[in-house]
């Protein structure tokens, strides 16, 4: 049977304010306030060593009564409280008068109010710790007592005055030194003192120095004062890696971020422990210990509270092997920036003439309207007024109406009485007229072969321009041009102009300028022979590809210098021969030329000017009747307009390989084709010379 006084009651609480210990025997414990924001927000936690599990918690205060089985009790608020506790048997053990000190709060005076510039101003705080810190945004060069509990001010800006009391990294742990003893904690483990004499595993002490409680330890020291004085906890590890050698819960504030961090060291070196760290439950890491004994390292985790009001805390030793697994543990830490603050806001009014009016930098005719731009304590209820005349502006709100804005630079006055005077603050703002095309310079056509002078537009408004437009339906840019005209193209195609961008305001214009550019008039070609006999009638030679809008026109040089005449068809002479070059003029565009060389030649075959060779089995071969027969050893040869042999008829064989209008089997373009006609091997007669056209009629 459990007798009374083997139950060892612990009774902690999250400390953030102090621990108190009384005389030796009694019971131990630490109180903690409620945070800043919560004014029930303590935790007490009940630890029990001894007895016989399940035990049976009571707290009570006068005004209620709490019980349940874990030994947590949450969300207290200030005051007196006694505990005490049921083991499975019956005994009961208690503890009376524990007090929570309530929480950490400020008060400042005055609250928000106005003063004139340069007054003074006294602002006081109270409460809290004691240890205040003033700031004030934007700075103000008059705070200089910023760690006072009252300040004299004098500011001369609209300024935010804040004060707060800190409890810097305060370790909210219970006996995370061990100097206290084996208190504030649960271990799942065995607790022997003053020595492990047998090497019992799953076990640990309390002790300043490893070898004093297990001789095969090395002869460590705590971390805390390392001077072989200090205490720590030393553990031989377990061969199941399930029970927590270190357990704690404490209370927390909502929404804080918070930093848990432990030393450990090697005890002996083979098989080091591998610490889990689980936090609220959750496995936050695995710490492996070094080889090397009596060396401290220290371990640390971030973690933030979110919703919950209390963290529990757990440390197990994952590694089971029996051989080594002895370490150390001491200075834990849970801990955070603790601060309590108000912030009072002074209004301050100045008479200068600057109270932080301005516009946004671009305006542009028939833009959005627009709002002026205050700094967060620009002095409402003023009035806006213009001038000149030409823009309109709210009185009340400062807004422009931009819509049938007259472009020019404008004074916006905003006036208000303050500390008895009339204040004033002015804001310029030019206003711009959006910018427009004013001309279209180049051709609407295109001559081939003739220099073009390309697309351009002369446009208002302030450098750089960005010109936006499509091409034959594909979105083109010209970007960042700082003179004009802007050139947008030469191609051939259509334009159409979409927006256009200056340096400050754009102009949407879409459908507004819509430029074609044409094809210039083509080659000419030619139909009918340009071989004639001799003394003959002859045919007349027409421009097959004769555009009807246009004129034909006939020199006798290649420079287009010599003008003979303008007709689309030409009764050349029977009885001498001659070179022309002919072109087509359209529309005041006159195109390349086109070379018709005709030839005298004596009767007795026809050299033809054109055949088309489409494969329609009629005229697909330039067929020269009678060549063969006169002139038995003639030879053709066919060029085209650089040069190129093309065709080459083996002697007097011509009718048996007639050109198909080929070349290595490939078939050539519509056009004029050069040809030598050698009569005679012999050169007794000249040689004939002119050209044949490629015709492929649709």
């Amino acid at each position: 049977m459990l007798k009374r006084g083997l139950i060892l009651l612990i009774i902690s609480y999250s400390c953030c304010v102090g621990h108190v210990v009384l005389s030796q025997n009694s019971i131990t414990y630490s109180t903690t306030a409620s945070n800043c924001s919560d004014s029930t927000s303590a935790l007490i936690s009940i630890y029990v060593k001894g007895g016989q599990a399940p035990y049976q918690y009571v707290l009570d205060n006068g005004t209620f009564t709490a019980n349940n089985n874990s030994g947590v009790f949450y969300g207290l608020g200030s005051g007196n409280y006694d505990v005490s506790v049921t083991d499975a048997l019956g005994s009961v053990v208690s503890s009376n008068g524990i007090i929570i000190l309530p929480g950490t709060f400020l008060s400042v005076s005055p609250s928000d109010t106005s003063v004139c510039p340069n007054n003074n101003l006294q602002i006081s705080v109270s409460g809290g710790n004691g240890n205040y810190n003033w700031s004030a945004i934007p700075v103000d060069p008059t705070l200089t007592l910023a760690l006072n509990d009252s300040i004299a001010v004098s500011p001369v800006l609209n300024t935010i005055y804040t004060v707060a009391t800190n409890d810097l990294n305060t370790n909210l742990l219970y006996n995370g030194t061990f100097e206290d003893g084996n208190i504030g904690f649960y271990s799942g483990y065995t607790s022997l003192f003053p020595s492990n004499t047998i090497g019992i595993q799953a076990a640990y002490g309390i002790t300043v120095n490893a070898s004093f409680w297990d001789s095969i330890f090395s002869p460590c020291v705590d971390h805390t004062y390392g001077n072989g004085i200090g205490k720590m906890m030393v553990i031989n590890g377990a061969v199941s890696g399930s029970n927590p050698f270190w357990k704690q819960t404490i209370a927390v504030e909502k929404n804080k971020n918070y930093t848990f961090s432990y030393f450990a060291q090697s005890l002996t070196t083979s098989n080091p422990a591998q610490i889990s760290v689980s936090l609220n439950g959750i496995a936050t890491g695995i710490d492996t210990l070094s080889t090397s004994t009596c060396i401290w390292e220290e371990y640390s985790y971030s973690w933030f509270s979110g919703n919950d009001s209390s963290i529990t805390i757990v440390l197990t030793d994952l590694e089971t092997s029996a051989i080594g697994n002895d370490f150390a543990l001491d200075d834990l830490s849970f801990s955070t920036l603790k601060s309590c603050s108000i912030t009072s806001t002074v209004q301050i009014t100045t008479n200068n003439a600057n109270l932080g009016l301005s516009y946004p930098a671009n305006a542009c005719v028939g833009g959005n309207n627009i709002d002026p731009v205050l700094n967060p304590n620009f002095p409402a209820n003023g009035t806006f007024n213009v001038t000149p005349a030409g823009l309109n502006v709210d009185p009340i709100t400062g807004n422009i109406v931009l819509g049938n804005a007259t472009p020019g630079t404008y004074q916006i006055i905003y006036t208000k009485i303050l500390c008895n005077q009339n204040v004033q603050d002015t804001a310029l703002i030019t206003v711009r007229a959006r910018p427009n095309l004013i001309q279209l310079t180049g051709g609407d056509y295109y001559c081939a072969g003739q220099e073009f002078n390309p697309l351009a537009l002369l446009v208002s408004g302030s450098p750089s321009w960005d010109v936006y437009y499509s091409f034959n339906g594909i979105p083109q840019s010209v970007l960042g041009v700082s003179s004009l005209p802007i050139s947008i193209g030469n191609s051939i195609g259509t334009y159409v102009l979409d927006s256009i961008q200056d340096l400050y305001c754009s102009n949407i214009m879409v459908g507004s300028q819509t430029i074609s550019v044409l094809d210039g008039p083509q080659i000419p070609q030619f139909l009918g022979d340009t071989s004639l006999c001799e003394n003959e009638s002859t045919n007349s030679i027409q421009v097959s590809n004769f555009n009807p809008s246009g004129t034909v026109n006939w020199y006798s040089d290649a420079a287009l210098s010599n003008y003979l005449f303008s007709d689309d068809e030409f009764f050349p002479s029977s009885d001498t021969s001659a070179v022309f070059y002919v072109t087509q003029e359209v529309n005041g565009c006159e195109g390349p030329y086109a070379v018709l060389s005709v030839s005298i030649v004596p009767c007795g075959f026809v050299i033809p000017t054109a055949f088309t060779p489409n494969n329609d089995f009629q005229n697909d071969r330039w067929e020269i009747v009678g060549l063969d027969t006169k002139y038995p050893t003639n030879s053709v040869r066919i060029f085209n307009r650089w040069g190129e042999l093309l065709f080459e008829s083996l002697e007097g064989k011509y009718s048996n390989n007639e050109w198909d209008g080929t070349y290595k089997g490939e078939t050539l373009p519509v056009g004029s084709y050069y040809y030598i006609i050698e009569l005679a091997k012999d050169k007794s007669s000249e040689p004939i010379n002119g050209t044949v056209s490629i015709i492929r009629l649709k």
